[in-house]
């Protein structure tokens, strides 16, 4: 499927969770406009203490800008910031098959869920029959930082204080 920037509803339906990843306890937020899947923190603490066996890895891609996530990160994150860098060239070096990916960012309202539509219209692009396990984190790094924080290195900074 090709999708275009500017058409919403192709994105919503590019973005939509992968039938074959509903096992993992997931839902939308129709003020979102997009379709993608949401987890809560919950949920990425369980699957942090027990990936399911058809997992060889969980990747958490932290859109923040790097001195959000210099201040604190969950452990294992990266940093691909969204500003930046070009999600789509990092596409490639950051996809391994059997990963399931969880994006965020400080809230999880914008950075983050533009990342995952971006990374997965890239996947749509060069791995077309490839299904991609794709979440944003609900309530972003912060809400994460405040309830799970023995799964996360440092502390939080918000973006407001790194300008």
């Amino acid at each position: 499927m090709t999708t275009s920037n500017n058409n919403q509803s192709d994105m919503a339906q590019t973005n939509s969770v992968d039938p074959s990843f509903s096992d993992i306890p997931s839902f939308t937020d129709e003020n979102d406009g997009f379709e993608y899947q949401r987890i809560s923190g919950d949920t990425l603490v369980s699957l942090l203490k027990n990936l399911p066996k058809r997992f060889k890895q969980l990747q958490i891609i932290d859109c923040r800008t790097p001195a959000e996530y210099k201040g604190g990160h969950i452990k294992g994150a990266i940093n691909c910031h969204t500003y930046t860098q070009n999600v789509e060239a990092r596409y490639h070096k950051i996809y391994k098959g059997g990963t399931l990916y969880v994006f965020h960012c400080e809230f999880s309202a914008l950075r983050g869920p533009k990342a995952l539509i971006r990374f997965r219209a890239e996947h749509e692009k060069t791995l077309p029959k490839v299904p991609l396990a794709c979440f944003v984190l609900d309530g972003g790094y912060q809400e994460f930082y405040e309830k799970h924080r023995q799964f996360c290195m440092g502390g939080y900074t918000p973006e407001w204080e790194t300008m």
